[in-house]
């Protein structure tokens, strides 16, 4: 792999303001329910069917996972808590109960064939501190109030129905002093040919993995009250291998932003996918090397803290952003 970072920090960009229910909540940090819609709904079983794909692809991103991991250290001198929502097939949680043999630390997915593969996961690993339960970034109520030294989501928090809400209720559950460790994608080399396809084979857009990018989110934190600390911000590039070039379950995984739409339009249209994949073998030709699918995925660290009663060295780190 290879990667390039960049340093920042603060609230540069603007986007739409959370709802004023959102704000309200925050207020009260009483449990807030974000209802996922159809979309939503179909992108949960595409992740389902996807599963067995996804491993290989995420075996890609240690370095990713160990930045999110080596954040929370920097943050939280001993966690007794860790929550990891959107945990997929493990990471960064069976990363964080390595790091922290001494803390709970949560793995949550609603999808459950990523939950089967990391339970796998988690028993190969002979980790003994890790629980692997069904949760919905859509719905965190079993969660207590005040309970959690970190909550963790690696590449999860686009795919909320709700951003707004989800960042209430992990406000919600956090400890005063608490971190907010995420990440989410800035960019890839991929999205202009997942969108060329989608629109040459359904006249239609993929879902937007990006709508969280580039800064985006930081109103959101500020107006729900969530403080950015040490590490917030940092941008790094990922040169991934996407899987050999002309197997099937490479142009699937490359093309899971425009699955959910694609398997809806095949109830009509069986033949929707043999064209996307032809499609993109076209169009992604220019990224094949050496046999293989080859793109850079650019990803933002998020790193911040829930205010009242913060340590002196998450003060320290305030500070320095």
């Amino acid at each position: 792999w290879e990667h390039r970072q960049n340093q920042g920090a603060g609230f540069p960009f603007q986007t739409k303001a959370p709802s004023a229910s959102a704000i309200m909540a925050a207020a009260s940090c009483k449990p807030v329910k974000a209802l996922a819609g159809d979309s939503a709904i179909h992108v949960k079983k595409i992740l389902n069917s996807l599963a067995s794909l996804y491993q290989p692809v995420a075996a890609q991103m240690g370095p990713m996972q160990d930045h999110v991991v080596d954040s929370v250290a920097s943050i939280v001198s001993n966690p007794q808590q860790i929550l990891d929502l959107a945990s997929g097939t493990g990471n960064p949680g069976i990363q964080l109960a390595q790091r922290f043999p001494k803390a709970k630390v949560t793995l949550s997915d609603p999808v459950e064939n990523m939950r089967q593969q990391a339970e796998a996961r988690v028993a190969d690993s002979g980790v003994s501190n890790i629980e692997v339960i069904n949760l919905d970034l859509a719905d965190l109520s079993p969660i207590g109030t005040d309970t959690q030294d970190a909550v963790t989501i690696s590449l999860g928090l686009f795919f909320a129905a709700d951003p707004a809400a989800a960042l209430v209720e992990i406000k919600r559950i956090l400890k005063p002093g608490g971190v907010l460790v995420a990440t989410v994608w800035d960019r890839t080399t991929l999205l202009p040919i997942t969108e060329a396809v989608m629109k040459e084979v359904a006249d239609s857009a993929p879902n937007n993995l990006l709508h969280l990018s580039n800064g985006k989110i930081d109103p959101l934190f500020e107006e729900i009250g969530l403080v950015p600390t040490l590490g917030h911000n940092q941008v790094v590039d990922l040169q991934m291998n996407m899987g050999r070039a002309g197997e099937e379950d490479t142009w699937k995984i490359c093309m899971f932003p425009g699955m959910a739409t694609l398997a809806q339009r095949a109830e009509s249209d069986p033949d929707v996918f043999a064209r996307t994949k032809t499609a993109f073998e076209r169009h992604s030709a220019h990224l094949v090397s050496d046999g293989h699918v080859k793109s850079v995925w650019t990803y933002r660290l998020l790193a911040v803290v829930k205010p009242s009663t913060i340590s002196q060295s998450q003060t320290d780190n305030l500070a320095t952003v």
